[in-house]
């Protein structure tokens, strides 16, 4: 009877003891599943997430700075050197300095009679004679000085007094309308009143026709030019 007894006393013990261990097992289980759903966000509700920055970037066109219109710079014109009163002392000075220079003689290619030379060669031979000359002319007035570097000076004339010691650029160029040997002289005189003067007519130079010497007209070195 002992033995059956204790057989049949055990297993009812284990199982009161289970079914207090699982009933205690159970409340804890559903002890943490009650606290996981409180921790735990509702499947249907959740929480939103936080908006995230974002950041634009717009490229902007500075605008443009104004800027003043270019104001014209005024042309400026060198002024004739200061001339000297003309008397008959300084006249004749100007003669004796430019008739004791060698003369200049006229080249033959381009003298009436010669054969006939493209107008290019025309002004080549004209600018070898003029280059460096003084040209005297009848009553005795040296009137025009021709330096290499197409610069001039108004040396003396009779009934110009205003003009002696004027300076200027010149240019040589052909003349249709005249002989083939013959050209024409730009004369740009630097000083304003003396070139409004003489340009009577407007443009910026007035022109002077040049033909082969006759006996009214002599060239001699200058005395002045480099």
């Amino acid at each position: 009877m002992f033995i059956h007894t204790a057989k049949s006393v055990v297993p009812v013990t284990a199982l009161l003891i289970i079914s207090v261990i699982a009933a205690c097992g159970g409340e804890g289980t559903a002890a943490r599943d009650d606290q996981t759903s409180t921790a735990l966000p509702s499947p249907t509700t959740g929480t939103s997430a936080a908006p995230t920055a974002t950041f634009v970037t717009v490229e902007v066109t500075p605008a443009p700075v104004p800027t003043e219109p270019p104001v014209p710079t005024a042309t400026i014109r060198p002024t004739a050197e200061p001339t000297v009163e003309l008397t008959d002392e300084r006249a004749a000075a100007i003669i004796a300095e430019t008739e004791s220079q060698p003369i200049v003689e006229f080249p033959s290619e381009i003298t009436p009679g010669a054969d006939r030379l493209t107008p290019e060669e025309v002004l080549d031979a004209w600018h070898e004679y003029l280059g460096g000359t003084r040209i005297k002319v009848i009553l005795d007035s040296i009137r025009w000085e021709f330096c290499s570097d197409g610069t001039g000076t108004w040396v003396y004339e009779i009934g110009t007094p205003a003009f002696i010691g004027a300076k200027f650029n010149y240019e040589l160029v052909n003349d249709p309308g005249a002989s083939w040997h013959s050209i024409v002289v730009k004369i740009d005189l630097h000083d304003q009143q003396l070139k409004d003067l003489m340009n009577y007519s407007g443009g910026d130079f007035f022109r002077v026709g040049l033909i082969p010497p006759r006996e009214d007209q002599i060239a001699y070195e200058s005395p002045d030019c480099d």
